[in-house]
């Protein structure tokens, strides 16, 4: 797009590049729209009706929603991304190869030698290469390619405002290693359930079916070719009661806490104008007391995106490079800048991020050996106090 026309720019930085190429044209859009702060514009509709300078607003309004569609199966595709196959490192491989030679190279030594004698000295050898054989079946041996299937779930837990109920927004995704049908089962009531992406029915299986029993939604027969992947989504309301309690003195804040979920939360962080406070785990029937002084600084908009992006998806998703902290960081990352812009009034609110053990709702798959991969993010948020903060 070197001879493309710049429709908008911020400085010299262009921001939307487009090129006319026959009756058509190509845009080249230098920011990413699925991401903070484009994501919460309330005028990016007519951002696109702008950029596309088409009449017909149906349209217009079909490529947005397609656009949006797209990116709420971000996550998903996220975890498509990640590595299923966890091979051992090439320091690893070279040093267990040298140990093997080495051993093989002074045997065949002593034979040539004939310091040894012959019968002892083809018993060593078989004895290396039995050892050998069974170290690499163990210690290089790729643990996924044991399980049948794989079962990646990553939920979010919202709270809904003013009441004790939140909303669950599960994804789920089926990798399978073999080719053969399954049977899925997520627990729990007023589950709606709906199938996404995945490979087309394995030939000579019939079709899977979907019942509804008491506290569970049951899928059948679900088919897989090998190394297929079938993607769903689950949707629920479920209680999720926690009692807060805000004092605000002339030099400090102070917040209560109490956990009536009936689940434990764990590294939990308190996101309250610009700053995170690190909570801690939150058992059942507990209390968590934080106390902070007030005024508080509060940064301008653009520090507190940066902050997010180095920051806070490590901070709470965790810095371990294994597959499941991976997807807690995309997790935060995909959640936590939405209704940070100007207009929003999340920044007078009290956030509260933490982690469920396992998926909700929980999911099980039948008949199969199964690794389960699940992270589930809560997220809880609260009106706070209009207290004098100080500006920079």
């Amino acid at each position: 797009l070197q001879r493309g026309t710049v429709r908008i720019q911020e400085g010299e930085i262009p921001l939307v590049v487009e090129r006319q190429i026959g009756r058509g044209k190509v845009i080249f859009l230098t920011f990413d729209f699925s991401r903070y702060p484009f994501q919460t514009w309330e005028k990016r509709l007519l951002f696109w009706k702008d950029l596309v300078q088409d009449e017909a607003s149906s349209e217009v309004e079909w490529l947005y929603q397609r656009l949006q569609n797209r990116w709420e199966n971000e996550l998903v595709d996220m975890i498509l991304r990640l590595p299923l196959l966890d091979f051992p490192s090439h320091l690893l491989l070279f040093l267990f190869l040298c140990t093997y030679l080495f051993a093989l190279g002074f045997l065949l030594w002593q034979l040539g030698e004939g310091r040894w004698p012959r019968k002892q000295l083809w018993i060593g050898m078989s004895g290396v290469l039995i050892f050998f054989t069974l170290s690499a079946l163990w210690v290089l041996r790729e643990e996924h390619l044991d399980q049948d299937a794989v079962l990646f779930q990553i939920a979010t837990v919202e709270n809904l405002p003013q009441s004790d109920f939140a909303v669950v927004e599960s994804r789920i995704a089926l990798f399978s290693t073999v080719q053969k049908p399954y049977d899925v089962t997520i627990w729990g009531k007023g589950i709606s359930l709906s199938l996404g992406t995945g490979s087309e029915e394995a030939k000579g299986t019939k079709r899977f079916e979907i019942t509804e029993g008491e506290g569970y939604t049951k899928i059948t027969n679900l088919p897989l070719d090998r190394w297929g992947l079938r993607t769903f989504r689950a949707r629920a309301v479920l209680p999720f009661p926690v009692q807060v309690a805000v004092q605000q003195e002339a030099e400090m804040i102070r917040l209560r806490l109490t956990n009536r979920t009936g689940h434990a939360l764990s590294h939990n962080w308190l996101w309250y104008r610009g700053t995170l406070f690190p909570l801690g785990d939150w058992q059942p029937q507990t209390s968590i007391t934080y106390e902070f002084s007030s005024p508080l600084r509060v940064e301008n908009e653009q520090f507190l995106f940066d902050r997010w992006q180095r920051d806070v998806a490590t901070r709470v998703g965790g810095d371990q490079e294994d597959a499941i902290h991976h997807i807690r960081r995309a997790l935060v990352e995909k959640v936590f800048p939405q209704g940070q812009n100007r207009e929003s009034p999340a920044p007078d609110r009290f956030l509260v991020l933490g982690w469920l053990e396992g998926g909700v709702p929980r999911v099980t798959v039948e008949g199969a050996g199964t690794r389960y991969e699940q992270a589930t993010l809560v997220k809880l948020s609260f009106p706070g106090t209009q207290p004098s903060l100080s500006r920079d």
